[in-house]
């Protein structure tokens, strides 16, 4: 079951070694720069292969208060 609250959604379709260093910039930059908190929760992601051979996109929900 999802918790209710609010979420930021993002997608992200690049390659899958690179989405950490994007997850790790939407919390230490874009949430900070748009004034937004995250909250205690957990991230939830959905993933989809792409054609390329290391593409994939990443439907990726932060919590936010």
């Amino acid at each position: 079951m999802i918790p209710a609250g609010r979420y930021l959604k993002f997608d992200y379709t690049y390659e899958l070694d690179r989405l950490n260093d994007y997850i790790l910039y939407m919390y230490s930059v874009f949430l900070p720069t748009q004034d937004l908190q995250f909250r205690l929760g957990h991230d939830l992601e959905k993933y989809t292969r792409t054609a390329s051979e290391n593409g994939v996109t990443c439907e990726y929900y932060i919590p936010i208060a």
